[in-house]
């Protein structure tokens, strides 16, 4: 079963039922010559003016009313009180409180029954400094909403400085919407979600906005919404996550922070080719960045500090590519990658496979800073692991990744370690005081290390092991060391327990304090101008291997 068909069938064939009913784009304008255009025209609305409604004077008690006597390019300006929700059907109307702070509010209470407080179907709305709140009607994922503080169906709408509160669905919901603009907006406490853009809307702006203390997420992107851009905008204590994209397509988030959420900052799913740059994901209750079953995204200089469970982490998800990231002071890993299990008729892994992670820094979390659990083809290169509760960089039943000139220094157990692990290869790796070894090899076959140098390790700078249990001992088996570099570690330069076919070719073995090289299996394995100086016990416990 591929991944595509597992997951992602159902959303393709709505997908494109919705989008064949959807209305068409880009019709040419008509444009009307300039003496049969009418002067545009200021509405005034204020329920608190008893002269409100007199005939001639564009003096309106309601919001609504003043929207049905308008034409296209009118202003309505709104006095501090609070109205009945309303529609806009009008094209190219300006909607905005009368005067800087003078908060007009649009309350679903004075209405009986459901609906939104304000529905614009119109292209080329403008509202702003308005507040809505308590829009009833409880909403469903896949079904037209109400209860929404704002409810978009129109393109090329601006909303700036509005606020939506206490609403039974959205604050702000954009439903096959395009081209609009939100700023400096705020979203609070609605019963669903701070944000949310639907039925492939696409090329919206959301800059600057707040959405904090929502039931579910600050900000959502479902239902194949394609290229946002999401920028400066704050997610915080929501019940769910800051930022989620599910189904969606080349989106841009920048420089928003997502704080104290209930699930994970930034969450993709089933999502491709986004790009995340200089984002904040901090104290979140899972991870502060998550990637699941999505492909060909960019996280660059993203910063997850103090998140739950891992720093950034992906699931089944392949082809990404993650550089100048930090993870630190994370619950449990830095950058995990992980797999996952189908098990029906038989099992399938899915795992996270060439991914490329490149200058990120993973520091002081509760476990490992990098961990490859089932994913192969991966590369890391110039990464930093330091101070984690574990390993440094953990590799388990993962085959065929590349780690190039990562350093190790000062975690709680090995600077790298292999289990379970094959044809991998380490190049120019630096592995340095560690509490336990530098390098160890366990129940891995095949590997490759290179130019690797391990120091001041509390344990053996190089060890190739086996495992052992009920079921036996499981060796490590025709790997390849040559020229790394063993010096001042606590243990042996270089140990190997059990192995076969491996091979130990021109390594140095410095000043360890135990022997240079530890070996119990002189026979089934090949030793070849290897160098062992000034080592605690000696060059080695048997003879002829350096």
């Amino acid at each position: 079963m591929s991944r595509s068909s597992w997951f992602g069938s159902f959303f393709v064939r709505s997908f494109r039922s919705q989008r064949s009913t959807r209305r068409e784009r880009g019709a040419p304008l008509a444009i009307e010559p300039l003496e049969m255009r009418a002067m545009l025209t200021t509405l005034t609305v204020d329920i608190g003016d008893p002269t409100a409604n007199d005939p001639g004077d564009n003096l309106y008690a309601e919001i609504q009313e003043a929207v049905d006597a308008a034409s296209p390019g009118d202003k309505i300006k709104v006095h501090a009180g609070t109205y009945h929700p309303f529609v806009v059907n009008t094209d190219n109307l300006t909607i905005r409180e009368a005067h800087k702070n003078s908060n007009p509010v649009v309350d679903g209470d004075l209405n009986l029954g459901d609906e939104n407080g304000v529905e614009v179907h119109a292209n080329g709305v403008t509202i702003r400094g308005l507040t809505v709140r308590n829009a009833s009607g409880l909403s469903f994922v896949h079904a037209p909403l109400i209860g929404n503080g704002f409810r978009v169906t129109g393109d090329n709408n601006t909303f700036t400085g509005n606020t939506a509160s206490d609403n039974d669905s959205n604050g702000f919901e954009l439903f096959d919407s395009d081209g609009n603009t939100l700023k400096d907006n705020t979203s609070s406490g609605n019963l669903f979600g701070g944000f949310a853009l639907r039925d492939g809307s696409e090329g919206n702006t959301l800059k600057g906005n707040s959405a904090n203390d929502n039931e579910r997420n600050g900000f959502a992107f479902n239902e194949i919404s394609e290229g946002n851009t999401i920028q400066g905008n704050t997610a915080s204590g929501n019940g769910g996550s800051g930022f989620s994209l599910g189904v969606s397509i080349g989106n841009t988030l920048k420089g928003n922070m997502a704080s104290e959420n209930g699930f994970v900052g930034f969450s993709l799913s089933h999502s491709r080719n986004n790009t995340l740059t200089g984002n904040t994901a901090n104290e979140n209750g899972r991870d502060g960045i998550q990637l699941f079953f999505s492909d060909g995204n960019t996280l660059k200089g993203n910063t997850a500090v103090g998140n739950l469970s891992g720093g950034l982490r992906l699931v089944a998800s392949s082809d990404n590519t993650l550089k100048g990231n930090t993870a630190s002071a994370n619950g449990r890993d830095g950058f995990p990658l992980n797999a996952i299990f189908n098990i029906t008729i038989h099992l399938e892994i899915f795992g996270s496979d060439d991914n490329t992670l490149i200058g990120n820094s993973a520091n002081d979390n509760g476990r490992n800073g990098y961990i490859l659990g089932y994913s192969n083809g991966n590369t890391l290169k110039g990464n930093m692991a330091s101070d984690n509760g574990r390993d440094g960089f953990f590799l388990t039943s993962s085959d065929s990744n590349t780690l190039t000139g990562n350093t190790s220094s000062e975690n709680g157990s090995d600077g790298f370690l292999l289990e379970s692990s094959d044809g991998n290869t380490l190049i120019g790796n630096t592995a340095s005081g560690n509490g336990l070894d530098g390098f160890l090899v366990s129940r891995s076959d095949g590997n490759t290390l290179h130019r690797n140098t391990a120091r001041s390790n509390d344990g053996n700078g190089f060890a190739v092991h086996p495992v052992e249990s009920p079921f036996g001992i499981f060796t490590s088996d025709n790997n390849t060391l040559t020229g790394n570099t063993a010096r001042g570690n606590g243990g042996s330069g270089f140990s190997l327990t059990e192995g076969n076919g491996n091979t130990f070719k021109r390594n140095k073995a410095i000043d360890n304090d135990e022997w240079g090289f530890l070996v119990d299996a002189v026979m089934a394995n090949m030793f070849e101008d290897n160098a062992c100086h000034g080592n605690g016990l000696g060059g080695s416990n048997q003879a002829g291997i350096c």
